[in-house]
């Protein structure tokens, strides 16, 4: 493990760029969040600024969605060139794609699980009533899992509209991402925070501990992971070692 970006004020949301590098934000408060481009020899590139709370990401096409969590805003495409507006959500969070539908969460008391179809420019409100509901990933088989940090679950989302839940009690669980491995969960707390696997047996590895704030992870390349801790304004990179 090793610092790869530091000083990096409120860092947040991580994904990966398509055309290679890493986009990064930071929620700086009052609308003065900024998105950044990180390219394949690590220089810095500054895309966009005042957004407010900008706290999800998820590459797409040859761009990347992003959230807005303070308040009411557009789930907002970027293509490295402009900015592309495509549906509003209230205090969106997580988000993630299949490239024909959109997902986000309502990190708030009544929150939503939306899906917002691409083709038919169109939402869909899967979930209502949820508490703070921050974290949204989709695995490679296609399962569609989401958090409730108030709550410490996390649920398997179910057509038939009763979600499952698959792991509880996880102390204010934030960020999710799921690979080939399991599930990666992130604790959204300031101290003695920790980073698990859920792996494919169902059982519960901790990664990491004493991190303070730590939120998105992502799979950066094989065995080679970036995680953003929050609380210490820097980035990290992870390897993969052994069986985990």
């Amino acid at each position: 493990m090793h610092v790869v970006s530091e000083h990096q004020e409120q860092v947040a949301a991580l994904a990966n760029a398509p055309s290679g590098g890493y986009f990064f934000t930071q929620t700086l408060p009052h609308g003065q969040g900024l998105l950044h481009y990180v390219n394949a020899k690590g220089t810095i590139i500054a895309t966009l600024s005042a957004l407010f709370k900008p706290n999800g990401l998820s590459a797409y096409q040859d761009g990347v969605l992003f959230t807005q969590e303070k308040g009411k805003h557009f789930v907002t495409w970027w293509n490295g060139k402009q900015s592309k507006p495509l549906f509003k959500a209230q205090n969106a969070e997580g988000i993630a794609t299949d490239g024909n539908n959109i997902y986000t969460v309502e990190d708030r008391k009544n929150g939503r699980l939306l899906r917002y179809n691409i083709q038919q420019k169109k939402i869909f409100i899967l979930r209502t009533h949820l508490e703070e509901a921050e974290g949204l990933t989709l695995c490679p088989d296609g399962r569609l899992l989401y958090s409730e940090k108030k709550q410490g679950h996390i649920y398997l989302w179910q057509k038939n509209g009763h979600d499952r839940v698959i792991l509880d009690n996880i102390y204010k669980p934030g960020f999710l991402m799921c690979n080939q491995q399991g599930l990666w969960i992130t604790e959204d707390t300031t101290h003695l925070a920790r980073l698990y696997l859920l792996d494919k047996n169902n059982t519960l590895h901790i990664i990491l501990d004493h991190l303070r704030a730590p939120q998105n992870i992502i799979q950066y390349a094989p065995h080679h992971f970036l995680l953003a801790e929050q609380g210490r304004d820097r980035i990290l990179a992870l390897y993969q070692t052994g069986n985990l």
